[in-house]
C-alpha cells in the first residue's frame, strides 16, 4: 500500500511566530488580518524566519519604500507595514519617525478599500497599529531587545495608541510618561 507524504504549509511557521507575539504582546488580530500577514510575510521575506533572513529579506526595499509608487496603494499599504513593524530602526536611521509609516499605510489601505470596497483592507487599515505590534514584539522576542527607541515608542504609544509603544517605554524607565494636550505640545 502506498503512503501518502502530508506536505506542512510553508507558512506555519510565520502563523506560530505571529501567534506567539500576539499572546506576547497581548494583542489579538482580526483572523482575516493575521491570515494577511502570516501571507504578506511569506511573499516578502520567505520561509526562512530566522532573524537575519527577516531583516536580509527586507532591507534591500528600504530606499524603494520611501519612492514608493503611490499608484498602488495596496502595495504601500504592505510595505509600510512590513517596514514599521519589521524594519522601524532603518527608518529611525534615516530620520524618519515610523508613525509616518503608519499613517502613509494606513491611509494608503482605506483608500484601496473604499475603491475596491475591500472590507479586508479597512480591516488592515483599522488594525494598522496592532499588526505593527505584533511584528514589533515579533522582532523583539526574537533579538532580545526593542527595535525602536523611545522617542518613536513614545509617538507611537501617545499618538497611535501603539500598546507595544508603551511597553518599551515602561521598559525604558519606572516613570510614567505624561501627555500633554496636542495643542501644548512643543518641538
Amino acid at each position: 500500500m502506498a503512503t501518502q507524504e502530508l506536505h506542512i504549509p510553508q507558512t506555519t511557521g510565520w502563523r506560530a511566530l505571529l501567534t506567539h507575539a500576539q499572546l506576547a504582546g497581548g494583542v489579538q488580530l482580526d483572523p482575516d488580518v493575521e491570515e494577511h500577514l502570516v501571507s504578506l510575510l511569506y511573499r516578502h521575506v520567505g520561509a526562512d524566519v530566522s532573524p537575519r533572513e527577516i531583516e536580509r529579506g527586507l532591507v534591500d526595499r528600504v530606499d524603494r519604500l520611501l519612492e514608493a509608487d503611490t499608484s498602488q496603494p495596496a502595495a504601500v499599504g504592505d510595505q509600510c507595514l512590513l517596514f514599521a513593524g519589521l524594519l522601524p530602526e532603518h527608518a529611525i536611521r534615516k530620520g524618519v519617525p515610523v508613525s509616518y509609516f503608519v499613517e502613509v499605510g494606513r491611509n494608503a489601505y482605506r483608500e484601496y478599500a473604499s475603491k475596491h470596497r475591500s472590507e479586508l483592507h479597512e480591516a488592515l487599515a483599522t488594525d494598522f497599529v496592532k499588526a505593527m505590534d505584533v511584528l514589533q514584539t515579533l522582532r523583539a522576542l526574537q533579538s532580545g531587545s526593542p527595535c525602536i527607541d523611545a522617542f518613536n515608542a513614545f509617538h507611537l504609544w501617545h499618538d497611535l495608541g501603539s500598546a507595544h509603544g508603551w511597553r518599551v517605554l515602561r521598559s525604558m524607565t519606572a516613570s510614567l510618561p505624561a501627555a500633554c494636550p496636542t495643542s501644548q505640545r512643543v518641538h
